[in-house]
Order: structure tokens, then sequence, then C-alpha cells
């Protein structure tokens, strides 16, 4: 947190929202808004399978017709098209490298999602070409790479294609963020990758609620112990307040390490709104830490710390 009143020795990042695709309407300029609360840089993801998906008579997100040919690819171009324009408009840097943070506030660009790839492996190398360094395999669509924790497994772990997908990631230092994969597929591919990944936005599972979306601390451990980092999801529909946010960050970090944990709120996503409505809740998250119990050290970890040091050793390890 390099702006506001709470000062802190790293940067602040959420390493998981729609920012700049979504939200400018509710929240205006988006580098004010992140000036003014202390966030130093958000993971902006753009969704490949968007257009295939919608909730069910459950409110569960579903894929609920197969994709024309190039249809997501034409779609997540568009995206990260408008994403390009709203950080240009609003006065957004961009991290392309790690060391290379920018002095203002600055967005990561992801894809939540390989749809977009239908296949074709080049396509990795042309989504780090327009700046992304973030991709998820799997969004709410079963798809050539692997399988979804939100329905029915069918190819039980990692693909032969999401086997060259985990390479050239690999190759090209980009992160490989595993929300939405199963433990099959999560295992597969921590067991290959040459670094760590990274799972942006889950909880730890709850007891007497075990929502497929949440992981239990064994798959969540299968990513701490390679080096990985985990980002507590804002799952609104879960919980609705700041303070049963940092709970689940206490849980997790019981459960996996301080050095593994990280903020991944899927800000101006519907499930996250309640919680992050807009940018200012990170402004509190530094002091409600400190309430917490953690030092300022294990808080600069959690704030941000954690991620750079992830991102870190993902383009050392393409180097």
């Amino acid at each position: 947190m390099r702006w506001g009143d709470n000062r802190m020795s790293v940067p602040v990042i959420d390493i998981h929202s729609h920012t700049g695709v979504y939200g400018r309407k509710e929240v205006g300029p988006l580098a004010d808004g992140m000036r003014t609360a202390g966030l130093d840089l958000t993971i902006a993801s753009v969704v490949a399978d968007n257009k295939v998906i919608k909730r069910d008579e459950t409110g569960l997100l579903r894929c609920m017709r197969e994709p024309d040919e190039g249809e997501l690819f034409e779609h997540t171009w568009q995206q990260l098209d408008r994403l390009d324009a709203a950080i240009e408009e609003d006065g957004l840097g961009v991290l392309l490298d790690s060391g290379d943070l920018p002095e203002g506030p600055a967005v990561l660009k992801a894809i939540e999602g390989g749809d977009y790839l239908e296949g074709d492996l080049s396509r990795v190398e042309a989504a780090y070409n327009r700046g992304v360094r973030s991709m998820q395999p799997v969004h709410y669509r079963i798809n050539e790479l692997g399988d979804i924790q939100t329905e029915p497994e069918r190819h039980h772990g990692l693909t032969g294609f999401g086997r060259e997908y985990v390479a050239e990631m690999n190759r090209l230092g980009m992160v490989i963020d595993l929300a939405h994969a199963p433990e099959a597929m999560t295992r597969d591919t921590v067991g290959i990758s040459k670094a760590p990944v990274m799972i942006s936005h889950t909880c730890l599972q709850m007891p007497d609620d075990p929502h497929p979306r949440m992981v239990s601390a064994e798959h969540a451990r299968a990513v701490a112990e390679t080096g990985g980092v985990i980002g507590v999801w804002a799952c609104g529909f879960r919980f609705s307040t700041l303070d049963a946010y940092v709970e689940q960050i206490v849980r997790l970090v019981d459960a996996i390490g301080e050095d593994s944990v990280a903020i991944g709120t899927d800000q101006f996503a519907g499930a996250a709104k309640k919680v992050f409505p807009d940018f200012e809740p990170f402004g509190r998250l530094p002091e409600m830490l400190k309430q917490a119990g953690y030092s300022e050290t294990v808080s600069a970890k959690i704030l941000g710390g954690n991620f750079l040091r992830l991102f870190a050793d993902v383009r050392a390890a393409a180097a």
C-alpha cells in the first residue's frame, strides 16, 4: 500500500478481479479509486466462456451450449480490447515482468478459462503478446484442457493437450491459475509444472457446507507445498462482511501457512459485490489483519508479498 493513510512495505494486490472489464460504472475512474484505497495492483481477468454460461434454476453458473467455432476466441479478444481501453482511459499501469511494478495503480492482465484456445496452443503465446501474464485453464465449461469443480469429471485430470498447455505456460513465464480446477487436475498440474501455480480465488471447505468451488485442506496443501499461492475469495453467497472475509484468511493461514495465502476477491463479479462493492474495503484490510493477530511482516505477505514472490519464481523458471 503506497498511498493513503495505511502504508505497508509491499504493494497491496488483489490476485483475481474483473476490474476494467466490469465495474467502471459503479466506481468511476479506476486509478483514482485504487489510489484512494491503497490498492496497488489487481489481476484483471477477462472471461473466455462468458458467451456460453448462465445460471441454472439453482443459481449455479453452468455451460448451456457448446460454442461455435471461433466464437470464444473472438469474444476473449474483444474483452481484452475493452480492458486495454479502460487501462488507457483510466491511467492504469500494466505489470508485465517481475520487478517492474508501475509507480501508480496497475493491472496484470489475465484470462479466466482456456476455452478461447480451441485446441490451438499457439494462442497461449498470442495472449502473452497482448500482455496477458496469467491464465486459468478452466472456468465453468469442461474443455480441451480438463474438468471443472462444479460438474462431474470426464477427463479425471489434465488431458494430453492440458499437459502441453502447462509446458507452454512454463516456457513463456505465465502464471497458471487453477481456480475452478478439481483436485485431480490440480495434482496433475503441480506434478509436471516447472514453476509454482496459484488458485486465485477460493476458500477452505466449511465442515457444514461443502460447496464444490471450495477446496479441502489437502487440495490447498498440494498447491502450497510446491511454492504456490491461494487467494481468499469474497464469496458473498456464503458470507457478506469484511470481518467474515478476514476469518477465511485466518482459516487458510492456519491450514497452509503464512507464505501461501493472498487476497483474491473476484471483485466486480456477482458473488464478491457484498464484501467488495468498491475499492474502499482494501484500505481497511491492513488494520483488520493486525487485529487478527498478524504482525506487519505476515500481513505484508498476505496483502501482496506472497504473490510477488510467486510471480518472480514463475518468470525466473522461464529464463
